[in-house]
């Protein structure tokens, strides 16, 4: 059997891992947060970087394909 001090003394480190365990847990949800948000932003700019190439392609390509099938002057 365990006696009134020894007792105490567990509870205490139970109560301290719990504590560290919270904390740990707070800084690992602050950091998965914080590489959330980074990569949110990265791909939205990713997203908007295709888009304008895209829009930029289809621009040159309708222009290509303008010069490529104009009448012949006569």
């Amino acid at each position: 059997m365990f006696d009134k001090c020894q007792v105490q003394v567990m509870n205490l480190r139970n109560e301290s891992v719990k504590c560290d365990s919270n904390e740990y847990l707070d800084t690992a949800h602050q950091e998965f947060q914080q590489r959330s948000l980074s990569l949110s932003m990265s791909l939205t700019q990713n997203q908007n970087i295709t888009e304008a190439n895209i829009s930029d392609n289809s621009d040159n390509e309708n222009s290509d394909e303008e010069s490529l099938y104009q009448e012949p002057i006569l």
